[in-house]
């Protein structure tokens, strides 16, 4: 189900109540938010991928990958799924 939802002055909004239920999201829970195109995505982080991600993040920035990098390589990967 989609819903609808508006920003307040400091970029703040407020996730459906049906949402926070599914997700057992609380206050203090994190949450991921990327940029996908026009989409944000947002994704409960618990702490086990919190961890996943800081590693993930501390070896991409050795490598030299960058977030641009990474987006187009998933957007190339979608395309050949859907082909």
């Amino acid at each position: 189900m989609t819903y609808i939802t508006k920003l307040t002055s400091k970029g703040q909004l407020t996730l459906p109540k049906e949402i926070r239920k599914a997700l057992a999201l609380s206050k203090g829970s994190y949450i991921a938010v990327d940029e996908v195109g026009e989409y944000v995505l947002m994704k409960k982080l618990d702490t086990r991928l919190d961890e996943i991600t800081d590693v993930f993040q501390a070896e991409a920035r050795k490598k030299g990958i960058t977030k641009e990098e990474l987006i187009e390589t998933l957007n190339k990967i979608q395309r050949k799924k859907w082909q």
